[in-house]
């Protein structure tokens, strides 16, 4: 049998450290690619080596995946020498299960208890949502069922009042406290009369399990080394679990990265992290910074971008990689432009052997990348997207299109349906029964005067009529206004229609803020109706697509992943950071750290592009700047780039491994270990 320190013989200094650290509370900063999870399944093997059963200890992660795939790099590791079996690992949610059905009883949890997934959970709260309805009638502009049970789960995690939730992140609702606390405070009592848990139960059920005066105890004993990875991701209603479990931090480990915090939206919260080791005394405090994915110019930039942070754990990630190409800043006229130029630079690096599929780029928000989808659609290059549908198969954005198309060709039957089943009362026996109406006809859409709507639809439906002919008139108003006066009818239907409405509608402000860059309307339909496959045959052809495809994402969405070119486009005011989220401290510098997580996707080619300033209209910050260079960009940090418009685009300039490196704007990587007094900092996901 291998001796145990022969199990650590591939990791570097500090990996090795933290893999045999004891028992005392260990937090591990592990940054951008510097091997996160090797270290965490070493520590793990080196402590069923030192003697600790398996079965006592307990590995926390945030997807069941993550944990399939610790406890399989364990095993190759481990070998025949070492026996996991009996080891818990799994999701905080999993574990819950686990313990709730052997110690639930003492808390009045059943053991055959039932689940109920996020649709039981929406169509119970929607039975008492209506019942709700009916009490205050009318009076009140309730939530929708699913944005209703997001207000309850976001409460739920992050433990904050329902009225500064409300405040914060539901202010359309605000006037309805009171009756929405009710709601939830019956949807809560419903659930365990008849021994149902939803999802965010399961939190909250183990940390009362956990806080038992007996039970929580047996439980504490039971294991001796608790590890949670990706600790920055936890809620606050997790962190109360951790704090129930391991009271004093005697064989807790926790994993993660401040820097890369960015799913407050979540209810995550940077706090738990950067609080560690205040919490749990006689902390010992190790940081990974030897990156293993970027070169050396790229981490410089990265590093300098959380040098300014207003709060975190200083570290400065590091490569033996020292040479590689400069990272660019691509100024550009407007999104246009942007989108050619990334188009053409993607279209270039394929020609010099790097696929599509080891390409990506990232935004902020998925209505950024509406430009960027129309140039590749032109160029027929295939695309995934991200954190979010294609653009233009959102249900919303079809629903704003097929006024269009059907003021265009008023035989379409397709967009005369889909509109007409928009408006209260119309049902499927009524539309179809007005585009009957229309394939006979040949006064257009004005025949529809000629209908009785039903009387809950008599005031819109003379408004829907008018607007349609509008559209359809021989001269029409410009795209632009055409697409305002569709919105003005529209968005209360959509307001009805669908939770999220303020997002949706965002989309929406974006695609008619673009519309003079189109030449027509048809030019518009033409461009960004891109009909998803229809038919078997038309899946099977795309599953055959000899090339794979490149990466459209979110920010958010490509956390934890990698790829040799990143574009990180629109990093400009009033985009990154987004002028609701930067209202806060926190919010702010929580889109700092988005924009890291974008630059140190790249391992090696990173772009970052602007749009040249313009004045956005939009609701909610009108007369707002949007475009230039976003403010986290400082000046000393932008002279590490190599600056460039998209009008002259030289040749990327390469750093010589051999030269003195580029200009430092952030610690070096001999920083001490100490906190810095106020931001937030990165984490790894790639290792």
């Amino acid at each position: 049998m291998q001796d145990k320190d022969d199990l650590l013989a591939k990791l570097n200094p500090v990996q090795r450290e933290a893999a045999r650290h004891g028992e005392n509370p260990l937090l591990l900063i592990a940054g951008a690619g510097t091997g996160k999870t090797t270290t965490l399944v070493h520590r793990v093997a080196y402590q069923i080596a030192s003697g600790i059963s398996p079965s006592r200890i307990m590995l926390l992660t945030f997807t069941r995946r993550a944990a399939q795939q610790m406890v399989e790099r364990l095993r190759r590791i481990s070998g025949d020498d070492l026996d996991i079996s009996g080891i818990w690992a799994g999701t905080f949610h999993a574990t819950s299960v686990r313990l709730l059905r052997i110690f639930g009883e003492a808390i009045g949890v059943p053991a055959r208890f039932t689940m109920h997934d996020r649709s039981d959970s929406e169509d119970l709260l929607d039975s008492l949502l209506n019942k709700l309805k009916k009490d205050v009638d009318g009076e009140l502009t309730l939530p929708r069922k699913g944005t209703a049970l997001s207000m309850h789960s976001f409460q739920v995690n992050s433990q904050l009042p329902l009225e500064e939730v409300l405040d914060q992140f539901y202010p359309d609702y605000s006037e309805c406290l009171h009756e929405l606390q009710g709601l939830f405070d019956r949807y809560q009592k419903q659930k365990r009369q008849v021994g149902i848990v939803d999802y965010d139960d399961l939190l909250l059920l183990m940390r009362d399990l956990l806080r038992h005066p007996e039970v929580g105890v047996r439980i504490g004993q039971r294991f001796e080394r608790v590890l949670v990875d990706e600790y920055q991701d936890t809620n606050s209603l997790q962190a109360q679990v951790l704090m129930a479990l391991c009271p004093t931090g005697k064989g807790l480990t926790a994993v993660g990265d401040d820097a890369q915090s960015i799913y407050s939206f979540r209810a995550a919260t940077v706090r738990n992290i950067l609080d560690f080791p205040e919490q749990f005394l006689n902390t010992t405090l190790l940081k990974l910074e030897q990156n293993y994915r970027g070169t050396q110019p790229l981490l410089d930039v990265s590093n300098a971008l959380m040098s300014t942070a207003k709060e975190g754990f200083t570290k400065s990630l590091w490569s033996d990689r020292t040479g590689g190409f400069r990272a660019q800043l691509i100024s550009c006229v407007d999104e246009s432009q942007q989108a050619e130029m990334i188009v053409e630079r993607i279209l270039r690096h394929r020609k010099e052997g790097i696929p599509l599929a080891s390409q990506a780029v990232l935004f902020r928000a998925a209505y950024h990348s509406l430009a960027l989808e129309t140039e590749l659609n032109r160029e027929k290059l295939p695309y995934v997207k991200f954190g979010g549908l294609k653009f233009a198969e959102s249900a919303h954005v079809k629903d704003l299109l097929a006024f269009l198309r059907l003021a265009e060709n008023t035989k379409d039957t397709v967009a005369a349906i889909r509109i007409l089943l928009l408006i209260p009362g119309i049902g499927p026996k009524k539309a179809g029964q007005c585009v009957d109406m229309l394939q006979v006809t040949s006064t257009g859409l004005s025949i529809w005067n000629q209908v009785k709507p039903p009387s809950s639809a008599s005031l819109l439906w003379k408004s829907f009529v008018h607007l349609m002919t509008e559209l359809e008139s021989d001269r029409p108003k410009s795209l632009k206004q055409q697409l305002e006066a569709v919105m003005n009818f529209y968005g209360p239907l959509l307001e009805d229609r669908y939770d999220n409405a303020p997002l949706r509608k965002r989309d929406l402000e974006q695609l008619i803020s673009m519309a003079d860059r189109f030449e027509s309307r048809q030019q518009m339909l033409v461009d960004l109706t891109i009909d998803p496959p229809s038919s078997t045959e038309d899946v099977e052809a795309d599953r055959k697509r000899k090339e794979p495809p490149l990466v459209l994402s979110t920010i958010h969405s490509a956390k934890g992943l990698e790829w040799p070119v990143v574009f990180v486009m629109s990093a400009a005011a009033g985009m990154l950071p987004m002028p609701k989220a930067a209202e806060t401290l926190e919010g702010y510098e929580e889109e700092r750290r988005l924009l890291y997580v974008a630059m140190t996707r790249a391992a090696d080619w990173l772009y970052v592009s602007y749009p040249q300033p313009r004045y956005d209209f939009r609701g909610g910050w009108s007369n707002a700047t949007v475009g230039g260079m976003t403010e986290y960009i400082t000046p000393p940090m932008a002279k590490m780039f190599q600056r460039q418009h998209a009008d002259c685009l030289s040749e990327i300039e390469r750093i010589d491994s051999s030269s003195a490196s580029l200009p430092q704007a952030g610690p070096s990587k001999r920083a001490s270990p100490m906190r810095k007094s106020s931001s937030k900092k990165s984490k790894t996901n790639s290792e």
